[in-house]
């Protein structure tokens, strides 16, 4: 498995912005590709930056991805940022995801 991170600094107030334009139009276009498998968005404290991860099942996924999707996803995410984004590729190592929504259920 692979993650994919994408990490900008938002426009003075983008915040909710840039979390809502993740849900309503960047999921839906990295659910059309093979391999996609889960996508977590957090941001930090200030509102100042957030980091997009994807994960992905194999890089080729993510090729695929890059190659006929991500300009779409940048367009869409510019309405709220600023700068270009910081794009790092990861081998998943660990994955213990039902502890965070066993916590975010519970909060």
């Amino acid at each position: 498995m692979f993650a994919r991170t994408f990490t900008v600094n938002l426009k003075p107030g983008g915040g909710p912005g840039y979390a809502r334009t993740v849900d309503q139009e960047v999921v839906p276009i990295l659910r059309k590709f093979p391999g996609f498998r889960d996508q977590i968005t957090i941001m930090s404290t200030d509102g100042k930056q957030a980091i997009g991860i994807t994960f992905w099942d194999r890089r080729e996924d993510i090729d695929a991805y890059v190659r006929d999707g991500y300009a779409d996803v940048s367009s869409a995410l510019k309405k709220c940022s600023e700068g270009a984004p910081v794009i790092a590729t990861y081998n998943v190592t660990n994955w213990i995801a039902q502890s965070i929504f066993a916590l975010k259920a519970g909060a």
